[in-house]
């Protein structure tokens, strides 16, 4: 079982196609990979930038492990990412950042809270919220790349609360081996992120990476015990939610004997969208799907 540590001082926005992998595995094979918490090293939220604009640029935020190299796998393909553990440390920190999450003038921030975690609990205050481990950015590496904290088709920072263990993330491939990123970890987040941030966390994850052919879908899905969950984005959530719609119809037409139409309909009778990022430059949703009524088709 091959081991990958974020030994280098990689950030959401140093990755680039030509970034030289850390890792090289065989599909099929099992990796663990350790996650550096997305502030790391960071109690002081006076020293934190606002997401997404100039200042943020640069800053050592978001801390990333990878590239992976998945041999065999080409443009076209999918990589069939399987989440097996998420474990994290002994404390996570929420912050309401400047400027950011939904209710920037009601808070205004910058505001730090470290919550300790214990007995698979969180302890925020008196309040005991159970743990919930997660993935904020799993992502293959697009052509053109500005940085993860970009949501779109090969991943990036989703903030999808469902990228959990024993849930499995089909990404496209769009540069030879796929080179696949981990970041963002968080101990327990809901879905929109009201105030930006979840519980961030360092983690290690245990995955095993397989490669499809052809390609699952040309973004990303996320696939429960019991859905499968098309992820759409753009710079608004009505445009994400068109997106995530667009993509399950192909899906359908493709997997199933449904017409578009049918298709079309079929979303609208069973399908729920939720909400991933917080307000950003490009907005994620995902339209949920239940495996018992697709496999009647």
């Amino acid at each position: 079982m091959k081991h990958l540590k974020p030994d280098r001082e990689m950030y959401l926005m140093d990755a680039q196609p030509d970034t030289r992998p850390a890792l090289t595995v065989a599909p099929g094979e099992v990796v663990v990979v350790e996650v550096s918490e997305a502030l790391v090293g960071v109690r002081d939220p006076s020293r934190l930038p606002t997401p997404f604009t100039d200042e943020a640029v640069g800053h050592p935020l978001g801390k990333i492990t990878g590239p992976i190299f998945v041999e065999g796998a080409e443009p076209g393909d999918s990589l069939r990412v399987e989440l097996l553990a998420i474990e994290v440390g002994e404390e996570g920190v929420t912050v309401i950042l400047k400027n950011y999450g939904l209710l920037p003038k009601d808070f205004p921030g910058p505001t730090l809270r470290v919550s300790p975690i214990r007995d698979g609990m969180i302890h925020f205050g008196e309040l005991r919220i159970p743990l919930r481990p997660s993935l904020g950015t799993l992502s293959t590496m697009p052509k053109v790349l500005d940085h993860f904290g970009y949501a779109g088709p090969h991943g990036g920072d989703l903030d999808q609360n469902e990228l959990r263990a024993g849930t499995v993330c089909h990404l496209p491939v769009f540069v030879r081996g796929g080179l696949l990123f981990l970041a963002d970890p968080h101990a327990v987040i809901g879905d929109g992120i009201v105030c930006g941030t979840g519980l961030e966390c360092g983690a290690t994850v245990t995955l095993r990476v397989t490669v499809e052919r052809p390609a699952f879908l040309d973004r990303p899905v996320i696939e429960t015990a019991d859905t499968l969950q098309v992820v759409g984005t753009a710079p608004t959530l009505e445009d994400a939610a068109r997106d995530a719609a667009r993509a399950a119809i192909r899906y359908l037409t493709r997997a199933t004997h449904l017409s578009a139409e049918e298709a079309y309909m079929l979303c609208s009778l069973v399908g729920d969208f939720k909400i991933g990022t917080s307000p950003r430059p490009i907005m994620a949703v995902r339209l949920v799907l239940p495996k018992a009524i697709l496999a009647q088709a």
